[in-house]
């Protein structure tokens, strides 16, 4: 199962930026295979974290992932529920994966006080609205959160938005 070159040609040379739901379980997918078991997490099956890693390949290769403060709160908070007993392994595990990321804070720009005030705020909560934010930058946003999809598809014409469920189903995943 490969994903279609050409679905994601057209984002070449851009940054990637994941949403937490798709950012956890690709970190979870590759600790637990650094243990030699089969990702879990939940319902994320071991065909989607194989697709996940390949598109995240592919922006390695042709840019860098992007990630803020805000994200990796989120991450580091949800694994204490995903994780239980292993959180601290799992931390551990991720130092690396975290330190490869390109993090993107800028208290003007991303800061809580200036995103509490945009009005998709109460929406979409903190570290979705600076999701939202920098998606009008030069970037791909990758999610499955539908409701964001489909808001980031009307306010920016569906431009730079991955819905991973679409690639899911072009695979054959779904």
């Amino acid at each position: 199962m490969k994903t279609d070159p050409h679905s994601l040609a057209k984002f070449h040379g851009k940054r990637l930026l994941l949403d937490t739901n798709l950012l956890l379980p690709y970190f979870i997918g590759c600790f637990y295979r650094s243990h030699g078991q089969a990702p879990k997490h939940g319902a994320f099956k071991e065909e989607e974290f194989v697709l996940l890693a390949q598109i995240i390949k592919h922006f390695e290769e042709a840019g860098r992932i992007l990630t803020t403060p805000h994200l990796l709160t989120e991450v580091s908070n949800l694994s204490k529920k995903a994780l239980g007993q292993n959180r601290i392994a799992f931390l551990t595990f991720i130092r690396h994966l975290t330190q490869g990321l390109d993090e993107k804070f800028d208290a003007k720009r991303i800061g809580a006080r200036r995103l509490s005030g945009r009005d998709y705020f109460p929406r979409f909560g903190l570290a979705d609205a600076a999701i939202i934010d920098l998606s009008y930058d030069s970037l791909v946003v990758l999610t499955n959160d539908k409701q964001m999809v489909r808001y980031l598809r009307k306010e920016k014409r569906g431009r730079n938005v991955i819905d991973f469920d679409d690639l899911k189903k072009q695979s054959g995943i779904a």
